[in-house]
């Protein structure tokens, strides 16, 4: 019976070896592109969560005010109004979150009476930023 060669064995470690070392650079590139599109995802989600719950409470707005650089109050038609800050990077709607990661909640008056609501969540190729105009803030 013959065995192995000395040669023969470095040369399939060596083979082995490569195709490893192949394999794991695929499987890197493959999980960081993964992980990319897993935060913009997640980023998209928290931002539209924020939005819809923005555009119901806005739809029925007689004001708009804002109170701090990140405090928001809605006025709505019954008289009663909703306040929307942010504490920390968690969105709150009455104390209660509707966003848990929003790196920007940006109020600006606009002349003319309006109001734009700027959104952002994630960061570098992640981010997602959405703009809301609202009208007037005259009741």
């Amino acid at each position: 019976m013959r065995g192995f060669t000395l040669l023969e064995l470095a040369a399939a470690t060596l083979l082995v070896t490569v195709l490893a070392l192949v394999t794991g650079a695929a499987h890197r590139a493959t999980a960081g592109a993964t992980i990319a599109l897993r935060d913009r995802a997640r980023a998209v989600t928290e931002v539209r969560a924020a939005v819809e719950w923005l555009r119901q409470d806005l739809g029925g707005a007689r004001g708009v005010h804002r109170h701090a650089s990140e405090t928001l109050s809605i006025a709505g038609v019954g008289g009663a109004s909703v306040l929307y800050r942010r504490d920390g990077r968690r969105l709150l709607r009455e104390g209660i979150a509707v966003a848990l990661e929003i790196a920007a909640f940006e109020i600006t008056a606009l002349p003319g009476g309006g109001t734009r609501i700027g959104l952002a969540a994630g960061s570098g190729d992640s981010r997602c930023e959405m703009t809301l105009l609202w009208g007037s803030d005259a009741p």
